[in-house]
């Protein structure tokens, strides 16, 4: 398996207690569920994340990858589902390690059917993937994403629904949010691109910037936290430029 990825997931919760979670072998560009795992690591393995931890409160985590096979693969996103298979919480990651121990948005209580979900890229594959990891005021969260095509405005769309970001978080308030490219690249090499991704109205109006980190560079997520409205006809976008 060629594009093969490999995911993980450091969690803290409030008790004290830790656990980690991991995809051996998951599908490039493919949303995925990570459970107990690791080696030498006294826990269960196997174990889906409501199950793992019910009851506890995790306050605490973060993503690494690394790839399958000869390849390195770029973090693209990881989120906490509830039950019914809404985004309880995201969960920053990167190809390094932070010098601090992320923490989440918003703590969340585990209780059983709650899932760890991941996506990647693999560094060697020839398309150029951007994603978007946004908590929103009310309390939900989304993941988006976007193929991007070189000199081409490309819109994103939710990995968990399909939808647009005006549709996703109509009515909502983006109130912390994470930009990475699947490049070594800037999203604008060349200058014939924008060098962020850009929420527009439905006329055009720019509302707001999210500035990407580069995760083939091994860079990990930061939040920005400057809020933007969002409408239902909203777009988010990128222009990339090699």
């Amino acid at each position: 398996m060629a594009d093969a990825i490999a995911q993980s997931v450091t969690v803290r919760c409030s008790s004290g207690r830790c656990a980690y979670f991991i995809k051996d072998s998951g599908a490039s560009g493919t949303a995925f569920e990570l459970v107990t795992g690791g080696n030498d690591l006294n826990q269960t393995a196997g174990v889906s994340f409501g199950d793992a931890l019910s009851g506890e409160t995790v306050t605490h985590a973060f993503s690494q990858c690394n790839g399958v096979v000869a390849e390195a693969s770029s973090f693209g996103g990881a989120w906490i589902t509830s039950p019914q298979g809404d985004v309880a919480a995201i969960v920053q990651g990167g190809g390094e390690m932070p010098p601090v121990y992320p923490p989440l948005f918003r703590a969340v209580r585990v209780s059983p059917g709650m899932q760890l979900k991941g996506i990647a890229e693999n560094a060697g594959v020839a398309v150029t993937r951007a994603f978007v990891g946004v908590n929103y005021a009310s309390g939900r969260c989304d993941i988006f994403s976007a193929t991007l095509v070189d000199a081409t405005k490309t819109a994103f769309t939710s990995v968990i629904s399909g939808a647009t970001w005006g549709q996703a978080g109509a009515g909502q308030i983006a109130a912390a949010y994470y930009g990475i490219l699947n490049n070594t690249n800037t999203v604008n090499e060349d200058n014939n691109g924008t060098n962020a991704f850009y929420a527009q109205d439905a006329q055009g109006g720019l509302k707001g910037f999210i500035f990407p980190t580069l995760a083939t560079n091994g860079e990990w997520t930061r939040y920005t936290t400057v809020p933007i409205q969002i409408h239902q006809n909203d777009t988010l976008s990128g222009t990339y430029a090699t």
